[in-house]
């Protein structure tokens, strides 16, 4: 029976640590293979905007003109397809002609007629892409989205409509199967671009192009910079071959002194579709800390099933000394224990299977991805390998420990001399078990600095919607029918709503100078009651009041004053700012300073300096303050805006954004979390088992120290002593190790906690007395037993 439950748990815990342990695995390959799934990807380049400027900094822009990607392909013969994509704005939210409202929950998107050329995809009904998008009306769905038409045969020909273009009916063509999850671009809509300049063209937008009235606005080269723009090459062509004709086509259209004289230069430059977000920042941070735990939980895992088996080597000692007599060599032993291992490897890869099954919806949730884009072909052959890995390491160090029986114990009793294999294992578990448990402090620590870090403003009574293609008059209707919603304090409109970063930049001039005295993060316009909506203080000077009239942060004032070395501060200066009205004979005038403000979640930072503008008009999200953020409260506002349009508007708390905005972070953490705790478990019961293998070793000394007046306390602190020896130096060499994996991991972060020593110190301590309290316990049973037990086996 105890050779049961040995065995049991041997396959039990392998099991639990490769289910965690290869989930993560999955998760690093998931967001290493983006994109890889389209035929042509190593052949597909990202065409991006470099910018210089005239302090030396540099920044990329994956958002280009409309131009540039239909010029690269007809002017490089090597380029076979230039395409560009662009993202609408209405939230994912289309109605069928009878109003019914339907979410494509990846969202819409705008592209051009060789979109699906580069990006193929199967098409389950309809014609050719190509053909459907180049048609001012056409469109595709996907599989799902058809669906919610109540088939493809149903979706097939309906007339629909999206929130940013209402006045623009689309035909749906054909549909296309679901896109994969690693893909950069997803979408369950696509609309044709030529829709977007047939509804310019009533508006009244044209392109840059004086000489060619008719060329539509998606096609310009110096503004409307909102595309994703991509490129196939022919196959074999070096990218960094077409630069100098690159080159030519940008000197050729691009107006240089435009850019100049708002103090940048601009490259156009290639990037590999496939290194986009593999080579990202966050991907590689995330997949680098993935990486470290579970190679750390495997190898716990591992280690803890080869002292399992090295422990059962004096119950076996005999057994295999019997195979030796009747010629079995060292090559036989191998043989022997690699079968076994096999056997319960297979074992426990059913039951992490299991596992796995059984924890779906919690893994899924954690890692943000399916079970089936996790376990992807694609991403089967490293866990193969790793299994592999794993299959070598725990058959060979038993096998090697195995071959060192010498026959002779066939005939005799054989003494256990591999407490230093078990001792070394055992550290390494400890070890392992306090670098994730101490890098799982500093990681919650972290997360928690980020999501308490004061944003200058209080987001936690906050809600709003987007109104982006809402007309100006119901605009109007929905900001006073919420006004009047018992509970709310503030209403207004503003075309940042700060809480999402990536605020667009423009340069602040002198009147009268042609160089930028300042780069900025733009918020553009706010109604009058910006500072009131976010609780955010005026302090010098007063509100802008009027269209010319601006407001500036005091990094804006600082660094203005600090380049124009005006000593009397900002207040009555007058700047223009490049996008807006103003001008040199008609300036803004800076009428107020307001404080410090973050204008992207912490995790990206943006530390430029500030400017906003004042207007009466609506702007595109309608921000909402309430006494109170509570259901009652939020199903009144939302019953506001569904009188004014039903079920147009989905009402959103910016405590919900912040919360989806850290989702990566809390994917780490969680993931962290489980390898931890599943660590340490094993860690302890690799404890337990090595303790229990030493008091069955060391029995007879305890028996003769008892017989010598020693305690049950003294016999426990003997055990305790000669573990905690190697246990203090694996756990401090796990906090070590742990500190500097956190710091590498922060390095490029500014808003990073300094990890106080005490919680080294408070972990250490922690885990050492678990451990001391397990050999304890474990110990308990001998240092009370009768010594002539003890002894009478001898």
């Amino acid at each position: 029976m105890k050779k049961l439950n040995i065995g049991i748990f041997k396959v039990l815990s392998l099991a639990v640590g490769l289910a965690v342990g290869l989930v993560l695995i999955a998760k690093i390959s998931f967001e290493s293979s983006y994109d890889k799934f389209y035929p042509a990807y190593d052949d597909i380049y990202c065409v991006q905007y470099e910018y210089s400027y005239t302090d030396g900094n540099r920044s990329l822009d994956n958002l280009t003109p409309g131009a540039v990607s239909y010029y690269l392909q007809q002017e490089i013969p090597q380029v076979m397809y230039g395409t560009k994509a662009s993202y609408t704005s209405s939230m994912g939210d289309i109605y069928t002609e009878n109003r019914q409202k339907l979410t494509a929950e990846n969202g819409i998107i705008a592209v051009d007629s060789n979109y699906f050329r580069v990006f193929p995809r199967p098409v389950l009904a309809g014609a050719d892409p190509s053909v459907i998008l180049g048609e001012w009306n056409g469109a595709l769905i996907s599989r799902s989205m058809a669906e919610k038409f109540g088939g493809i045969d149903q979706a097939m020909g309906q007339i629909f409509f999206i929130e940013e273009y209402p006045g623009l009916g689309l035909q749906i063509g054909g549909v296309f199967e679901d896109i994969p999850e690693n893909a950069s671009l997803r979408f369950d809509v696509a609309i044709s671009i030529s829709g977007i300049d047939h509804i310019y063209r009533q508006w009244g937008i044209t392109g840059d192009n004086p000489e060619h009235a008719d060329t539509p606005s998606t096609m310009n080269w110096s503004s409307n910079s909102m595309y994703m723009s991509r490129v196939q090459l022919y196959p074999g062509t070096d990218p960094a071959s077409l630069q100098s004709a690159i080159n030519n086509i940008r000197e050729k259209y691009i107006p240089e002194k435009d850019f100049e004289s708002q103090g940048y230069s601009v490259d156009i430059v290639l990037k590999p579709l496939a290194s986009e977000h593999a080579a990202s920042a966050g991907t590689r941070r995330t997949n680098l800390i993935l990486g470290i735990v579970a190679f750390a939980l495997i190898l716990a895992a591992t280690m803890n099933y080869i002292m399992i088996v090295i422990s059962s080597l004096v119950a076996r000692a005999r057994g295999i000394a019997v195979r030796r007599c009747y010629g079995a060599g060292n090559g036989n032993i191998m043989a022997l224990v690699f079968k076994e291992t096999l056997f319960n490897l297979a074992v426990s890869l059913v039951l992490a299977f299991l596992l796995i099954l059984a924890f779906r919806g919690t893994i899924e949730s954690v890692l943000t991805t399916s079970l089936g884009a996790l376990f992807s072909p694609r991403s089967l052959w490293v866990l193969v390998l790793t299994v592999a890995a794993v299959l070598i390491v725990a058959a060979w160090i038993p096998g090697k420990a195995f071959q060192g029986i010498p026959i002779a114990v066939a005939f005799r009793n054989y003494a256990d001399h591999k407490k230093l294999w078990k001792q070394v294992l055992l550290f390494l578990q400890m070890a392992l078990a306090s670098l994730l448990i101490t890098l799982l402090s500093l990681v919650a620590l972290q997360y928690t600095r980020w999501t308490n870090a004061d944003p200058g403003y209080d987001y936690e009574q906050l809600v709003g919607c987007y109104l982006s293609g809402v007309p100006r008059d119901t605009r109007y209707a929905l900001m006073q029918a919420v006004e009047s919603v018992p509970g709310v304090e503030e209403v207004g409109t503003v075309e940042d709503p700060l809480i999402l970063g990536g605020s667009s930049g423009n340069n602040v001039y002198i009147p009268g100078e042609t160089e930028p005295s300042l780069h900025i993060a733009d918020l553009y316009e706010a109604n009058g009651n910006w500072s009131e909506l976010f609780g955010i203080d005026i302090i010098e000077g007063r509100k802008a009041a009027s269209p010319m009239e601006v407001m500036v942060d005091p990094r804006f004032a600082e660094q203005i004053c600090e380049v124009r070395g005006w000593k009397d501060g900002v207040i009555g200066k007058s700047i223009v700012v490049s996008d807006h009205d103003g001008s040199s004979d008609n300036p803004y005038t800076i009428v107020g300073v307001f404080d410090h403000i973050s204008i992207s979640p912490a995790i990206y930072e943006d530390n430029r300096p500030v400017t906003l503008f004042y207007t009466d008009d609506p702007m595109t999200f309608l921000v909402i303050r309430v006494s109170d953020l509570n259901p009652e409260v939020t199903g009144a506002i939302q019953a506001a805006l569904d009188s004014v349009d039903p079920e147009r508007f989905e009402l959103l708390t910016y405590a919900s954004v912040v919360n989806d905005i850290y989702t990566p972070v809390r994917t780490v953490r969680e993931s962290v979390l489980a390898a931890g705790l599943v660590t340490a478990v094993i860690a302890l019961l690799g404890l337990v088992g090595y303790t229990a293998d030493e008091t069955g070793r060391r029995r007879k000394e305890v028996a003769l120290r008892k017989i010598n007046g020693a305690r049950p306390a003294e016999i426990i602190g003997i055990f305790i002593s000669g573990i905690g020896r190697f246990s203090v130096a694996a756990v401090i060499i796990g906090c070590v190790l742990s500190w500097f994996i956190f710091d590498m991991l922060l390095k490029s972060f500014e808003l990073k906690v300094q990890p106080p020593l005490w919680l080294f110190f408070v972990t250490a301590a922690g885990l050492l007395a678990v451990l001391a309290a397990v050999v304890a316990a474990r110990c308990l049973a001998i240092a009370r037993t009768n010594p002539a037990d003890s002894l009478r086996t001898e």
